[in-house]
C-alpha cells in the first residue's frame, strides 16, 4: 500500500515490517494472545494513507530463518532518506550470558541460537543499513536489554558513521531489561485477543491523534514515546517503557493526525508580547509573523495565528485593522495611507452612520470678511503632505517601512528580554528519573546560574552544571564532570523542557567523540 496524497512530497520510502508470534512449538513457551492482534492492529494503522502512509508487511508465526531473511531484506538496499518502522511483538528470552533473544514459532528454549531471532543480529543489521532513519519497536519481556548490544557497539556506530556518512536509530521498547510487557488485562480464557498494553497505546495515539502532543497536525517519534509512555504507566505502573536514539538527524514522522486540531498552541511569548502591546506599531509589526504562521505546516500554531489575526482585524488601529484583514483575506497588507501610520481622518455623511473621508477644499475664506472677493488664508500647516499622487504614495511607503522596522526592533528587543542565563523558577526544585542505565537527580534553584547533576549509573554523570540559555519553557546548560569523575569522562549539554503533567524531559547531548551516549530521561520533581 502506498503513502496517501501528504506524503507525496516527504523525502525517503515510508516501509514497515511487523513481527508477530503468538504460536509455539516449544511447551516451555506459553501461547501469547495478543501478538496477532497487534499485528492486525498496527498494520491497519500505518498502512492507512490518511495516517501513517507506510508500506506494510507483516509476519505471523514464522520459523526464526525466514523471519532474518526478512530482517535483512528489509533493512538492505535502502537510501539514507528511507524511513524504516520494525515492530516485534512476541516473547523476549535471555540466555545464561543475558543475550536478547525474539522467540518465533520453531524457537527451542535449548536452541535459542539456531532457532530464535537474536537481539544482536538486528542491531547489526540495522548498523549496517544504509538508511539513516530506523525505528525499532519491541512489545516483548526484558525488551530493554537490546540496550546492552547497542551500547556495547558505541565505538563501532562511530567507525561506521565516519564510513558511511552518519546513522539515525531509534529504539522504543515496551518494558525495561528486568521487565515483563503486558497483555490486554480484560481478556478471558474464551475471549477475543486484545493488543498488548503497549501497542494499544500506540495505535490509539495514532488513530485518535492524541499522541499530537503539540497540535501540529503530524506525530513524530518523540511525542508518540511520550503519550505511549503515560498511557502504559496508567494501567502498569510497573511497566516502563524506554527510548534510546542514536544520531538520529531533525524529527521523525511516524503519522499525520487524522483528526482536525480543534486547540490552539500557544504562540511564542514574545509575539504574544507583541500582540498584546498598548503600541499600535509593535501590533501591526506582528503581522507578518502571523501570517507566516497561518500559512506554515504546524497547525495549532496556524489556528492560534488565525484567531489572533481575528482579534486584531478587530483592533483600534485602522493600520493594524488593515493589516490583519488583508491577511485574512488571503492578500498581502498594504501600506499605511498617510505619513501619521493611521487612517485619514472620517466625518459622518448622510448614509445612516457611515463614515466617509473629508475633503479639504484647496482655500478658505475669513468669516469677518465683507462680502466680495475671497482672499486664500495663511498656507496650511499639512502643506508638506505631498500634493501629487506619486508624492503621497512614496511617502506612505517611507511611512510604512518606518512603522514596520519599529516594531520588528521593538519586537526583538522583547524577545531577547525572555532569555536569561539564570535558572527560571518554573525549573525550580529537586528532579529524579530512572531509566536503564540508573538514576538521576539534577539540583536546579531558582535565580542560580548553577545546578547539580548525580547519579548513580557513573561519575561520568555527577558533576555541576552552567546555564547557557533560560527561557520558561526551555533550558540549557553544560555539564562538567565533577572532581571525582574518572578521567576519560567528557563534558557535554543538556537540555531540560517541560512535559505533560509537570515533568521534565532532559535530554543529553554529547559532543562529538565524547563517551557518553545521546539518550533522554523522564524526570519528577521530589519534595
Amino acid at each position: 500500500m502506498t503513502g496517501g496524497p501528504w506524503l507525496e512530497s516527504a523525502r525517503g520510502r515510508r516501509s514497515a515490517l511487523i513481527v508477530a508470534s503468538n504460536e509455539y512449538q516449544d511447551p516451555g513457551l506459553s501461547e501469547l494472545r495478543a501478538p496477532a492482534a497487534d499485528a492486525d492492529a498496527l498494520a491497519a494503522v500505518l498502512s492507512d494513507p490518511e495516517i501513517g502512509g507506510f508500506d506494510v508487511r507483516t509476519l505471523l508465526n514464522e520459523p526464526a530463518h525466514v523471519v532474518n531473511e526478512a530482517v535483512e531484506e528489509f533493512l538492505t538496499d535502502r537510501s539514507p532518506d528511507d524511513l524504516l518502522l520494525l515492530h516485534f511483538s512476541c516473547h523476549g528470552i535471555k540466555d545464561q550470558d543475558g543475550e536478547l533473544y525474539f522467540a518465533m514459532a520453531n524457537t527451542r528454549l535449548r536452541l535459542l541460537g539456531a532457532t530464535a531471532v537474536a537481539a544482536d543480529f538486528v542491531n547489526r543489521r540495522m548498523t549496517q543499513s544504509r538508511s539513516h532513519r530506523i525505528v525499532l519497536f519491541l512489545d516483548c519481556c526484558y525488551a530493554g536489554a537490546f540496550d546492552r548490544g547497542l551500547r556495547a557497539r558505541a565505538t563501532k556506530v562511530m567507525d561506521l558513521e565516519e564510513r558511511f556518512g552518519g546513522r539515525g536509530r531509534a529504539v522504543i521498547t515496551a518494558s525495561g531489561a528486568v521487565e515483563y510487557a503486558f497483555e490486554g488485562g480484560e481478556l478471558t480464557e474464551s475471549g477475543d485477543p486484545a493488543p498488548s498494553v503497549f501497542t494499544t497505546a500506540m495505535v490509539r495515539g495514532l488513530t485518535t491523534g492524541e499522541a499530537d502532543r503539540d497540535q501540529d497536525g503530524y506525530v513524530d517519534l518523540d511525542e508518540l514515546y511520550d503519550y505511549v509512555y503515560e498511557a502504559v504507566r496508567e494501567v502498569t505502573p510497573h511497566q516502563n517503557p524506554g527510548k534510546w536514539t542514536f544520531g538520529v538527524q531533525g524529527d521523525l514522522v511516524i503519522a499525520r493526525r487524522n483528526t482536525p486540531v480543534t486547540q490552539p498552541a500557544a504562540l511564542p511569548p514574545e509575539l504574544q508580547h507583541s500582540i498584546d502591546s498598548p503600541l499600535a506599531g509593535v501590533r501591526a509589526g506582528a503581522v507578518d509573523e502571523l501570517a507566516r504562521l497561518l500559512s506554515g505546516r504546524h497547525q495549532g500554531l496556524a489556528l492560534a495565528a488565525r484567531q489572533a489575526l481575528e482579534i486584531l482585524a478587530d483592533d483600534d488601529s485602522r493600520t493594524v485593522v488593515a493589516a490583519a484583514s488583508a491577511v485574512l483575506d488571503g492578500s498581502p497588507h498594504t501600506a499605511p495611507p498617510n505619513a501619521t501610520g493611521t487612517a485619514p481622518p472620517t466625518e459622518p455623511t448622510n448614509t445612516g452612520g457611515a463614515t466617509g473621508p473629508i475633503r479639504r477644499p484647496p482655500t478658505a475664506t475669513t468669516p469677518a470678511h465683507p462680502p466680495g472677493p475671497t482672499t486664500p488664508t495663511t498656507p496650511s500647516r499639512r502643506r508638506w503632505w505631498p500634493g501629487t499622487i506619486r508624492g503621497r504614495v512614496i511617502v506612505a511607503a517611507l511611512a510604512a517601512a518606518a512603522l514596520l522596522v519599529g516594531g520588528v526592533v521593538t519586537w526583538r528587543v522583547l524577545d531577547q528580554a525572555g532569555h536569561s542565563t539564570t535558572i527560571p523558577a518554573s525549573f525550580d526544585g529537586q528532579w529524579r528519573g530512572t531509566d536503564t542505565r540508573g538514576v538521576f537527580t539534577a539540583t536546579l534553584g531558582k535565580e542560580l546560574q548553577k545546578g547539580e547533576l548525580l547519579s548513580d549509573a557513573s561519575s561520568c554523570f555527577q558533576g555541576p552544571l552552567t546555564v547557557r540559555d533560560a527561557t520558561d519553557s526551555r533550558l540549557t546548560m553544560r555539564f562538567a564532570p565533577g572532581p571525582a569523575a574518572d578521567p576519560g569522562c567528557k563534558p557535554w549539554t543538556v537540555v531540560f523542557t517541560h512535559l505533560s503533567g509537570g515533568d521534565l524531559k532532559m535530554a543529553v547531548d554529547p559532543d562529538p567523540g565524547g563517551n557518553v551516549p545521546e539518550f533522554e530521561v523522564r524526570m519528577t520533581r521530589q519534595g
